[in-house]
């Protein structure tokens, strides 16, 4: 379960003084490091948000915290030294955790530069209501 983490590095900017360019980001997640004590587990990584065509860039590096069973925490030990990889569960909390860090820092960050901010909105769909749905009061 993660416990907490620390953001220690935050940086951004602006590649290009060219307004109303960006066509598209370019997001990666890199665990740089991943430590292992008895019951913790501390994960090290950098967050690059790489707006196309080279108009800017952002990177937010930190640590993220997990606590669990000493034998969970081994068993990730394991894994990471056999294969570079954490449990599925694990890297879905970790990436969660990662996104929303990131998308919030990146926004603020996204303002002082002038690009979008690093959000992936879903797009709505619009589509006909099933004939058995109540319209909302």
């Amino acid at each position: 379960m993660i416990t907490g983490g620390t953001v220690k590095k935050v940086s951004a900017e602006r590649l290009s003084e060219q307004v109303g360019l960006q066509v598209g980001m370019d997001m990666n997640i890199q665990i740089k490091e991943a430590k292992f004590e008895k019951t913790r587990a501390i994960i090290k990584y950098s967050y690059e948000i790489n707006y196309k065509p080279n108009l800017a860039l952002m990177i937010i590096e930190g640590e993220i915290y997990f606590e669990d069973s000493e034998k969970e925490v081994k068993a990730w030990k394991e894994m990471w030294e056999k294969k570079n990889m954490l449990p599925e569960a694990t890297a879905t909390d970790l990436l969660t955790a990662l996104t929303y860090t990131c998308s919030a820092i990146g926004t603020l960050l996204a303002f002082a530069i002038n690009v979008n901010a690093p959000i992936n909105v879903p797009r709505p769909r619009i589509s006909q209501a099933p004939p058995e749905a109540k319209p909302a009061a």
